[in-house]
């Protein structure tokens, strides 16, 4: 599923065929925001300096499929003394110019996405995640919306299966 534009709507519904009625609604409606969300944030942290070493930093993270674009990332670093770091803005090119890749992971991994924000931008996403919460003491319990909580079960399940295999 490509996300094109922030003004554009999106039925994210197909997804999860498990929900219906308004969960389903509920589950698109929760999913366009949370897209939103994340690629507001990403851009904030392309145009703000000081969370760009996070970006790069997750962005080096990323698993590579693209094998030209790693043999000519190799290749430039071998260019280098082996211990010079890569310099920010060569990185910051190479991170824009995978930025759907990375606005993808971002979505898949709210975790990644949770890290890039800063302040107001967390608890938004938090907001979007979950639906209610409750604190007993030290232990926190708290439910996700949908569809994250279908999102959240298919990865446990597929977690145990791969355990237990």
């Amino acid at each position: 599923m490509q996300y094109k534009d922030e003004s554009e709507e999106v039925d994210f519904s197909g997804l999860f065929p498990e929900l219906t009625g308004e969960d389903k609604e509920e589950a698109n409606m929760n999913m366009g925001n949370y897209i939103k969300t994340v690629t507001r944030i990403m851009n904030a942290a392309f145009s703000d300096p000081s969370r760009r070493a996070t970006l790069a930093a997750i962005y080096l993270d990323l698993p590579r499929s693209d094998e030209k674009k790693i043999q000519e990332l190799h290749a430039k670093r071998a260019a280098r003394a082996a211990d010079a770091p890569v310099p920010l803005d060569e990185l910051m090119a190479e991170t824009k110019a995978r930025k759907p890749d990375l606005l993808l992971e971002l979505v898949a991994n709210p975790a990644l996405a949770y890290k890039l924000a800063v302040g107001p931008e967390k608890r938004e996403l938090l907001l979007i995640l979950i639906e209610k919460g409750l604190a007993t003491g030290k232990e926190v319990e708290f439910f996700l919306r949908k569809p994250f909580d279908v999102i959240a079960k298919r990865h446990l399940e597929r977690r145990r299966e791969t355990t237990t295999s």
